[in-house]
């Protein structure tokens, strides 16, 4: 690879033929023994399969505590990136200012500090790592805040010391055994994607999370002892500083150092945003943050496990690959959540192979190998905050994905500018050819689709514009293709952005309301129906609920909640059997505020939401758009937080509901907050209900997974019955629940006996796993 672009494209091959110049002296050392050897690859692996495993076991078990929503996990992933920058930041001033046997104490003392907090976690917790239920926020209110607070108090030293290995033992490595360590790199990256592959399939199915707990301190005890080893062994070899003019030579130059920070701040955004699409749709569960996590790590693998083999062109085709598909996907309604995902994962991996890829050929010598590696978590950290902080605010939607795809071509196309050797410069111009292809694989196909003719010319125009481009062969001068390249780049990137983001912007055109926080994105739409206009709210695609117009329909049960619905039925008859007692409701999810209306005078109805802007809209405030709860006839309350934490809470103060029936509609979608559905959950459902004629509703309409099973091993694990109400209403829609109580028979056609799944577990606070509940 020519070097014509600046001091930042250092050739792998100029850098191994230099390895004895900048070690020339060390080559007379002993080199490390086989047990040496093993052990350092051992507890390289060892710390990155800990430090990702610990990642899901804390945010798992820590998710019920602030609603179950999708930025639980980006906000985990958040304060994970700056402890890895801390420890990282950490290797960088130990490995620069300290000798070997400094470096040996100081590591030492870390790590029994370490030890002790473990010890003294099992001591006050009963079990170490998991925090306990005392740290439990007592509201919604900066949940943020009190995620950082939590963490840092359970699994912040641990983690820091685990992230400290990767660099460290590198360079002790690169000392010991004189040459370049990225292949460690590589091993400690494999030692990730294994523990988050094997996590949701033998982990989590198979054991508690107290057990997972004790398993993890005591591997993590194994590896400190390792990791104090190393440190031992590597005090033994002196530091070897390379000659003055290596030095010279091979000094990263801030322009350098900035190539290495945005091309890992583009991988991180693209992983955390595409997590965040992904969990939006489906669930908010480990197996669904492994998915883009462990392709996030595999880059790493590939791009530094095989340097010698690394291809631009490859994986510039790939990101071209998955960029049309994207484009398809973005402009194709209809397509299935399964399929999405795919999309978003491939689109995710190419552009991280893009990213991770630029950094092995702009990577340091063994000497600046930890200001490399602090750099890169400096990038990921920073990409974190965007997603996780900055994006909330400047955002109406979920669009960092668009922004990182099109950042990762933005650099891309500087770097290739920057090497005139590349395929940039190559006299087809493939760029215009892509485009070419996205515009017709997306906004063109969408447009033409509907018409035979229409598509008919525009794959005619499309075959004939992309063989002009391709059989461009002219020979120009330098100057010619550096001005081609630069048009072709600008037009690419003008074109990419319009094609990314006018999907994006549209979702919400027309919006009577938007909102975005911590729970997610929050939108307002009319109907295009002008015989009975309505208001639809939408959480992401989830529909929440509508509500007519009209001031004579305004009032109709509609959607989820209509008159043949589970909840429909059960109110119904339960108030046809007792005319003239009031009915106590509970509410858990308000959305529209729809089961509002089968409130009668002298009923009561109170509703638990975590969400304020979902208050804001349906309940309290100016900016009120649905009217449910203001024009109910019953006496209404809103409690604001989570469900079960609001009435855990209500139970410690001796104030039951003492609710006749109690809904559970925190369901609708594929988000599924899954600590609603345990049996400790259940426990306290069943505390407030008034009597054992009490009625439970879970409402569980979703597309990806399937819940009746996990009811219904509730139900019989406390003697009740569970029957299922799949009903389909052709003006409201499908809507999908399970009544568990006793009844003497089914209050319609449509509602059936549930029996319990054979070998189906109950799930609990510290087992869960929706393996078995998929589609």
């Amino acid at each position: 690879m020519a070097q014509t672009g600046g001091d930042w494209a250092v050739n792998i091959e100029v850098q191994d033929s230099k390895r004895e110049t900048l070690f020339g002296e060390a080559t007379a050392l002993r080199k490390p023994s086989v047990p040496t050897s093993v052990l350092v690859y051992l507890v390289v692996f060892l710390s990155a399969f800990l430090l990702f495993q610990v990642e899901l076991v804390i945010a798992k078990y820590i998710l019920p505590w602030f609603g179950g929503t999708p930025a639980v996990f980006t906000t985990c992933m958040l304060v994970f990136q700056i402890l890895l920058l801390l420890g990282y930041g950490y290797a960088f001033i130990l490995e620069s200012y300290a000798s070997p046997r400094v470096q040996m104490v100081v590591h030492g003392l870390v790590t029994a500090s370490a030890f002790g907090l473990l010890v003294w976690q099992g001591s006050a917790w009963h079990v170490p790592l998991l925090p306990d239920q005392r740290l439990r926020p007592p509201d919604s209110l900066f949940p943020i805040w009190h995620i950082f607070v939590v963490l840092l108090l359970s699994v912040a030293l641990p983690f820091f010391l685990l992230s400290t290995t990767g660099p460290l033992l590198q360079a002790w490595w690169g000392r010991m055994n004189n040459g370049l360590p990225y292949k460690l790199y590589a091993l400690s990256n494999a030692g990730s994607v294994i523990a988050l592959l094997t996590y949701p399939v033998l982990f989590e199915p198979h054991s508690t999370l107290r057990t997972q707990a004790v398993w993890w301190s005591v591997s993590f005890l194994l590896f400190g002892c390792g990791a104090v080893t190393v440190a031992c062994i590597a005090a033994q070899y002196p530091v070897f500083r390379p000659s003055q003019s290596a030095d010279t030579e091979h000094k990263p130059s801030w322009r350098r150092k900035l190539v290495w920070l945005l091309l890992s701040c583009c991988g991180s955004i693209l992983f955390l945003a595409t997590t965040n699409q992904i969990c939006q749709e489906v669930a908010v569960v480990p197996f669904l943050w492994v998915l883009p996590l462990s392709l996030y790590l595999l880059s790493f693998v590939l791009c530094f496990g095989v340097e010698r083999h690394i291809s631009r062109g490859l994986w510039v085709s790939v990101l071209a690959t998955a960029t049309v598909v994207i484009s398809v996907a973005l402009y194709e309604r209809g397509i299935s959540v399964p399929v999405q995902i795919l999309i978003y994962s491939f689109a995710l991996f190419a552009g991280c192979l893009v990213c991770h890829g630029e950094l092995v050929r702009a990577k340091p010598s063994t000497k600046y190998l930890t200001g490399f590696y602090l750099n890169l978590a400096a990038g990921a950290a920073f990409g974190a905050v965007c997603v996780t902080l900055i994006s909330p605010l400047i955002f109406e939607g979920y669009w960092e994905f668009h922004l990182g795809l099109w950042l990762c071509w933005a650099l891309l196309c500087a770097l290739s500018l920057l090497d005139t050797s590349s395929w940039i410069y190559l006299p087809k111009p493939l760029l215009l050819a892509f485009c070419a292809l996205t515009v017709f694989a997306g906004p063109l196909w969408a447009a033409l689709k509907t018409s035979k003719v229409g598509l008919v010319i525009g794959i005619v125009a499309i075959v004939i514009l992309l063989g002009f481009l391709l059989s461009s062969k002219a020979t120009l001068s330098p100057a010619t293709k550096l001005r081609a390249a630069l048009f072709s780049a600008a037009f690419t990137l003008v074109l990419l952005g319009a094609i990314l983001f006018f999907p994006a912007i549209g979702y919400l055109h027309g919006a009577v309301a938007v909102s975005r926080n911590f729970y997610g994105v929050l939108s307002v739409m009319k109907s295009l129906n002008v015989a009975s206009p309505a208001l639809f709210l939408r959480h992401g695609r989830t529909l929440h609920g509508f509500q007519y117009a009209d001031a004579s329909q305004r009032m109709l049960p509609t959607g989820y909640y209509g008159p043949q619905s589970g909840i429909g039925l059960v109110l119904r008859d339960r108030i046809n059997a007792s005319p003239a007692k009031p009915l106590r409701i509970g509410v858990i999810g308000l959305g529209v505020g729809t089961i509002a209306a089968y409130a009668r005078r002298d009923d009561s109805i109170r509703f638990y939401e975590i969400n304020p802007d979902v208050v804001r809209l349906a309940y309290s405030g100016p900016e009120r758009l649905f009217t449910y709860l203001h024009d109910c006839h019953g006496h209404v309350s809103v409690v604001m937080g989570d469900a079960r934490v609001s009435l855990e809470r209500e139970l410690a103060q001796k104030q039951p509901g003492d609710f006749d029936v109690l809904a559970i509609d925190a369901f609708s979608g594929d988000n599924i907050p899954v600590h609603l559905l345990t049996r400790e959950a259940l426990a306290v459902y069943l505390r407030h209900l008034n009597s054992a004629t009490g009625i439970l509703a879970f409402h569980i309409s979703n597309r990806s997974l399937d819940l009746s099973p996990v009811v219904a091993a509730l139900a019989a694990s406390v003697g009740r019955e569970a029957w299922l109400v799949d009903s389909m209403d052709p003006e409201n829609g499908r809507s999908v629940w399970v009544l568990v109580g006793k009844f003497p028979g089914p209050l319609s056609s449509d509602m059936v006996p549930l029996n319990v799944k054979p070998g189906f577990p109950v799930w609990t606070d510290d087992y869960s796993s929706l393996f078995a509940v998929l589609r």
